[in-house]
């Protein structure tokens, strides 16, 4: 929704929140204090940003509400509801993209031992830790990390959850969970010294 945050606009929002000037301002102020909290508490490290997110889409909205009659506080944590979900999946889908490019590039440099982006200490830890997984573990992190087409990653993604009888979001959280125990046990290896 594309709307012009202006003077106007802003206007209408205040208008629609009191009649009165000074009383709209007051319940702003409120509301964009409570929205803050709200993202702070749902743990959102950039609270005010999602707060004035929250805000512009309020007054892209603006016109549709003439009618309202409810708590306008709720109709403003409604949209925040969505903006923090939004944030979650944005923020996942960053660290799940950090770790699967880290897991994918050491599941490559198993594939070509003689990359020289991993010491011989940290090829044969990651082989060790890998080994430690059942046949099917290995499999699966081994082939969803397997994928040299970006394109073609959501693809393969979802046709490695049917053939593993997995729903996509169970995938990636068995994903998740093989990844740390992997990462957990090359580490500790990795400190050891791994046997040649």
């Amino acid at each position: 929704m594309n709307v012009e945050i202006n003077k106007e606009n802003f206007k209408r929002l205040l208008k629609w929140l009191d009649s009165d000037e000074e009383q709209a301002a007051e319940r702003y102020g409120h509301i964009y204090r409570v929205l803050i909290k709200y993202f702070y508490s749902a743990g959102c490290p950039n609270s005010e940003e999602l707060a004035d997110e929250t805000i512009d889409r309020m007054i892209g909205q603006i016109k549709k509400l003439k009618n309202y009659e409810g708590e306008k506080i709720k109709y403003f944590l409604g949209i925040a509801r969505n903006i923090k979900m939004e944030s979650f999946r944005k923020r996942e889908n960053q660290t799940e993209l950090y770790e699967l490019d880290n897991l994918s590039q050491q599941a490559q440099q198993l594939e070509n031992p003689t990359d020289e982006n991993l010491s011989e200490i940290q090829m044969n830890c990651l082989k060790i830790c890998l080994q430690k997984l059942s046949a099917k573990e290995r499999k699966l992190i081994l082939e969803y990390h397997n994928v040299t087409n970006s394109n073609k990653k959501k693809d393969v993604h979802k046709k490695l959850a049917e053939n593993f009888s997995l729903t996509a979001n169970a995938l990636r959280v068995q994903i998740f969970s093989l990844k740390q125990r992997v990462a957990e046990c090359a580490g500790n290896c990795a400190e050891k010294g791994a046997p040649m």
